[in-house]
């Protein structure tokens, strides 16, 4: 397969929507990974972008595939047995609580048949309820250029641009409401638990659970995997043994500076996929929390020269008592 025939592939699939409203499609996410709300946060996986400001230019940087080093490989096995310790003591939901989870993501945006058709940003805000039974909501700000996925949601009062749904994995049938007030979810509206207490707890199970979905190799696929469970909630000890499976994975190295979506700068771990992009997960140098993503082309590709920084994501969760309600 040519270069040109790749990218097509690769907008067909990027911009192809499922029908039905955005709380149907969020709740698909929801479902089938932990939170995978942070799907719609991916990176493209082609072309470039900047991460300053909606409208920015491309921007290029002197990355290459890389550090393989040997030093450069034992950084990366630190800064994740560090993120593992941390995650062993991070604290854990009370019943009732929501998942608040606030995600930033900026993409380029490829059309088949037109090429790259500029910028696409998204901000999200989720509440989701950690023990399931009770609805979900999710907001979302759309801003750039490009082909946007369908918007159904309902403006929020007084939020410029924002617009919001109920996120219900069993509605009965029944058209999602798309009333903004919050206080009238609709009729047998409910989802899952956003908690995974499903998830291995110990590194060998963990990386079992990564390479289970997804395309490419298992070691592609447990990276990615990865990636989008980071975004939601994972109890403690399973967090701790996924940074541990992961440092199981071949090839892993370390990035001594990065920046995340919005501009947070820290330490990353790395790991070329579909012999492309260098997908970076990003830690803070003093905390090592997670805070988000970066993916680099480490060859030309779609006309972008190596070193391009082709998306990034940022997220921050915590649990609040209620619906609306901000940490």
């Amino acid at each position: 397969m040519d270069e040109m025939t790749m990218l097509r592939e690769l907008g067909r699939k990027l911009d192809r929507e499922p029908p039905g409203t955005l709380a149907r499609q969020r709740n698909r996410i929801t479902t089938t990974r932990a939170v995978r709300g942070h799907r719609r946060w991916r990176p493209v996986l082609a072309g470039g972008v900047v991460l300053a400001s909606v409208a920015g230019a491309i921007v290029t940087q002197s990355f290459g595939i890389g550090d393989r080093r040997p030093g450069a490989v034992a950084e990366a096995a630190v800064v994740l047995d560090r993120a593992a310790a941390v995650a062993d003591g991070l604290p854990r939901p009370s019943p009732g609580q929501y998942l608040y989870i606030d995600g930033r993501s900026w993409t380029l945006t490829y059309v088949d048949g037109k090429g790259w058709k500029g910028l696409r940003a998204e901000d999200s805000a989720d509440w989701l309820p950690v023990d399931g039974g009770k609805p979900g909501l999710f907001r979302l700000r759309q801003s750039g250029t490009g082909p946007f996925p369908p918007n159904d949601g309902a403006p929020v009062p007084g939020q410029d641009g924002w617009t919001q749904e109920w996120v219900c994995d069993r509605a009965m049938g029944q058209e999602e409401s798309k009333v903004w007030d919050l206080t009238r979810p609709p009729a047998n509206c409910s989802m899952e638990a956003a908690y995974r207490r499903d998830l291995p707890t110990d590194a060998s199970g963990m990386l079992r659970h990564l390479h289970k979905d997804g395309d490419g190799s298992k070691e592609d696929r447990a990276w990615e995997n990865a990636r989008d469970l980071l975004g939601g909630a994972i109890p403690p000890p399973s967090r701790a043994a996924l940074f541990r499976a992961l440092r199981r994975i071949p090839d892993v190295t370390y990035v001594p500076d990065t920046t995340d979506a919005t501009g947070r700068h820290g330490v990353a771990v790395a790991r070329v996929v579909d012999r492309h992009i260098r997908e970076e997960l990003v830690f803070d140098r003093t905390t090592y929390a997670y805070l988000g993503s970066r993916s680099v082309l480490v060859r030309s590709f779609g006309g972008r020269p190596a070193g391009t920084v082709s998306g990034a994501t940022a997220v921050r969760t915590a649990y609040v008592d209620q619906i609306g309600r901000l940490p």
